[in-house]
């Protein structure tokens, strides 16, 4: 199990709830997956749409890797509104980005 801490800000109030998406996938393939979760960001605990512009919310996500087969992984993160299903960008930056979602971390399920 892989257990993410996320730390979420508000750049301005959300307009709507997002959900943050989560895929698992070879670290030399990033198009291939093997795992995904889509989950709603705080549960709808504490929901974007309540945040102040520059507020900074934290949260754990935990990952299933127990399916996974002895290789080097990596987990993508993105989100998408569910009303429409359209993906967030990604900016650009110093974080690696394809298809709408980044890069969160790269690790190894040993034999």
């Amino acid at each position: 199990m892989l257990q993410l801490t996320l730390w979420w800000r508000g750049v301005r109030p959300a307009r709507e709830d997002w959900t943050a998406f989560f895929h698992s996938t070879p670290s030399a393939n990033n198009a291939k997956l093997v795992g995904q979760l889509a989950h709603a960001i705080t549960d709808h605990e504490y929901p974007p749409t309540v945040w102040a512009a520059g507020e900074v919310v934290q949260e754990e996500v935990h990952i299933s890797a127990a399916k996974l087969q002895p290789g080097s992984y990596a987990v993508w993160m993105g989100m998408y509104a569910p009303v429409t299903q359209m993906r967030a960008a990604v900016e650009a930056g110093p974080v690696i980005a394809v298809d709408y979602r980044a890069l969160q971390v790269e690790f190894q399920v040993a034999p």
